[in-house]
């Protein structure tokens, strides 16, 4: 895999000259391509570029989709999950691949004090910016606004203590918190005695979305670092989670304001357990574990350690009784390490975001064995995963096998950046709770022609549908062809924020026809534990992630990796030539 720049460049290769201007985009020496007027092509086969391109005289077309070799000989797996024989050949990583970052820091505005006169520009990231992932200042979604920000409640900072005030004393309540830590916003959920509560933000935030907590810092001149965006803000911090879907080393700073935005969420958490479940809190000794939501992709990789660290440091952090800086979680960062024990946390467990959204119907009574396909579509990314589901007779804990998974920079908030950029709406603002607007919504809306816009979400749904049905293609062809899903229908679970949009609907259904596979949409159970009633089946797709934390990490399965399992061996049945007697009976 290249960076995120050559990613995006192939998913959107209109923007290769922005992205790779300074880079070959194929061997050293060759020239790079310039992409000519978009024409479409036929949707008859998806392995072709719907997008054709011409490119500069003696230069080459970029390899797209070129597959990664291994080095290291895969693990057998003990007993293949579909009971189908299985060779030794590894699954290429385009299945299972990251999105690359390179060098990429998180975007920052930078803003003169608040006593200058004139407000500073917003300040050029030197590796990759919002504009260069394909926004610019004015199409990108509003996150938060300056409108919304509230200084934290005065209960907030009881956070900052283990125990509630007073408690402690008495026998011990298992308290576990699930993190929904998510590209645009981040979700909590709180399990204990039984009960799952679904963390609210009104205590640091003025918004009728109480749950959906923004992933954007203010940074003041103080050295204070604020949730959400402060009038004072010298510094806003946002696409705080890019760089830990990158497959590059996460560089100090960006580590710092996650870890400070960690501890933010934590102390808050904690806080608003003692204000409004105090009875069931009580003067009971708290015993904390943490359950942090990962792409599926940076399980067991090197990023899964990078989310243990932050998670530890943001626990430690978030009990400081002084402001929270991104000094102080350096300071932090550069100590010497401690055990959770040392810092009050009982367990703290990575959880593959996928495994959190089905721990729910695992156990429910929609519970189905077999192929099952997740659709989650966030602000950022677009992941697709193809999994199984059983459990042998004689065992008593669920197997989870990642046939094959990806994460792509096709969210709705790159979707809807396409739109305004094809229809030059320099000016064009929409609210990212608005929900993304369907092409015929759009277009009324903008009094625009909807042949248009159908031509620009045509090839939006067409690169989405590319990716769907290369993760079902392989499944198909190496991993689990005998599955009776293929034919009798594969259980699709559809989550996040745009998993509404007719555009994502329309390409998961072109995937599905050119597979020959029929997709049965199945809803996320909302289990009779959820303590807020108020959330239904329309909603509680955003938050399945973060109750799904809320299960004990130990106990919810056995998750077999994808470089874990082998691919299937299909020998070529050779057919016998008939005799002469046989052609022509005597």
């Amino acid at each position: 895999m290249g960076s995120l720049q050559e990613e995006l460049a192939k998913v959107y290769p209109e923007l290769g000259n922005q992205l790779v201007k300074d880079k070959s985009v194929t061997k050293t020496g060759d020239q790079p391509v310039t992409p000519s007027q978009i024409k479409y092509s036929s949707e008859q086969d998806w392995k072709d570029d719907v997008r054709p391109l011409k490119y500069s005289k003696d230069s080459s077309p970029p390899d797209v989709g070129s597959e990664v070799t291994h080095k290291k000989k895969p693990r057998p797996v003990a007993k293949p999950p579909s009971g189908q024989k299985q060779n030794k050949q590894r699954a290429p990583d385009t299945q299972a691949s990251e999105i690359n970052s390179g060098d990429m820091k998180f975007v920052h505005e930078v803003y003169h004090p608040a006593s200058k006169t004139s407000p500073c520009p917003p300040a050029k990231v030197d590796t990759i910016t919002i504009a260069e992932l394909g926004f610019d200042a004015v199409s990108q979604a509003v996150l938060t606004r300056v409108s919304e920000f509230k200084m934290p409640e005065d209960w907030v900072k009881e956070g900052s203590a283990l125990q509630a005030n007073g408690g402690g004393t008495s026998r011990a309540l298992s308290v576990r918190v699930g993190i929904d830590f998510g590209t645009a916003y981040t979700k909590i959920a709180i399990r204990a005695a039984d009960k799952v509560f679904f963390v609210d933000w009104d205590g640091v935030r003025s918004s009728p979305h109480r749950y959906f907590l923004p992933g954007e810092l203010s940074c003041c001149t103080d050295g204070g670092v604020w949730l959400g965006r402060t009038p004072e803000k010298s510094e806003v911090l946002s696409n705080l989670k890019l760089p830990f879907i990158s497959s590059h080393p996460v560089q100090s700073r960006q580590l710092a304001a996650a870890v400070v935005f960690l501890a933010w969420v934590m102390r808050y958490a904690r806080a608003w357990l003692y204000r409004h479940q105090a009875p069931l809190v009580g003067n009971r000794r708290l015993v904390w574990e943490v359950n942090l939501g990962i792409p599926t992709n940076s399980w067991l990789s090197p990023l899964k350690d990078d989310y243990n660290r932050i998670g530890c440091w943001g626990w430690q952090l978030s009990q400081t009784h002084d402001k929270l800086t991104l000094e102080a979680a350096d300071a932090l960062m550069q100590a010497t390490p401690v055990g959770l024990a040392d810092i009050g946390l009982d367990g703290l467990y990575p959880m593959p975001e996928f495994v959190a959204q089905i721990a729910g119907y695992v156990k429910s009574p929609q519970r189905r064995n077999g192929l099952h396909l997740l659709l989650d579509v966030g602000a950022g990314t677009m992941d697709v995963a193809v999994f199984n589901v059983y459990r042998e007779s004689q065992e008593s804990e669920d197997r989870f096998p990642i046939f094959a998974s990806t994460v792509k920079p096709l969210g709705t908030h790159f979707l809807m950046a396409r739109r305004s950029d094809e229809l030059g709406l320099s000016s064009h603002h929409w609210d990212d709770f608005e929900g993304t607007p369907t092409t015929d919504k759009l277009a009324e809306r903008l009094a625009i022609d909807r042949a248009l816009l159908q031509s620009i979400d045509k090839y939006f749904a067409l690169r989405v549908s590319d990716v769907i049905g290369e993760i079902l293609h392989y499944t198909k062809a190496h991993r689990y062809p005998n599955a009776p899903e293929w034919t009798a229908g594969i259980p699709v679970f559809l989550a996040g924020g745009g998993s509404t949009c007719d555009v994502y609907l329309r390409a998961l259904k072109q995937a599905f026809e050119k597979i020959k596979a029929q997709p049965l949409r199945t809803q996320f159970p909302t289990l009779e534990t959820t303590a807020v009633s108020s959330i239904g089946p329309d909603d509680f797709h955003r938050l399945s992630v973060a109750h799904g934390l809320t299960y004990d990490a130990v106990s919810i399965g056995n998750i077999i990796a994808p470089h874990e399992i082998e691919d299937i061996e299909r020998h070529a049945t050779v057919r016998e030539r008939p005799d002469r007697d046989e052609l022509y009976p005597k």
